[in-house]
């Protein structure tokens, strides 16, 4: 539907803001899936890496987020 188009142009909108690393990590968990696991062997990250590196990025999404609004 148009609604998850804008809303899926508007995540990229804001992942576009990131840094690239955090970006990657967020692309990878939530458009393609990835477990953390399969995010380390992809990245060449250690777990905890990829843990703390998605909870900072999800921090950052929302910061941008609502610099946005």
């Amino acid at each position: 539907s148009s609604y998850d188009k804008e809303q899926l142009s508007y995540v990229q909108s804001v992942l576009a803001r990131l840094p690239d690393n955090l970006s990657r990590l967020l692309s990878l968990y939530f458009f393609e899936d990835k477990s953390y696991e399969e995010i380390a062997e992809i990245e060449k990250l250690s777990l905890s890496a990829v843990r703390s590196g998605i909870h900072r990025a999800k921090k950052q999404f929302r910061i941008v987020a609502l610099q946005m609004a």
